[in-house]
């Protein structure tokens, strides 16, 4: 059984691809999470997009 824990991402709201893994991450998946936030959430100020990745086994 692989067990991984769930894994919350701070993304800075202006999508300029600062947060708060931003170092820790594998830059291909940070990118990732970037463009889907810039693309589906939109880019706000002053905030931050706040990503659940969650380990789910089907």
């Amino acid at each position: 059984m692989n067990e991984c824990s769930d894994v919350l991402v701070k993304i800075d709201g202006s999508c300029n691809g600062e947060g708060d893994v931003a170092d820790d991450m594998p830059a291909h998946i940070w990118n990732l999470l970037v463009d889907y936030c810039r693309e589906q959430l939109g880019i706000m100020q002053g905030n931050y997009h706040y990503l659940l990745l969650r380990n789910i086994e089907f």
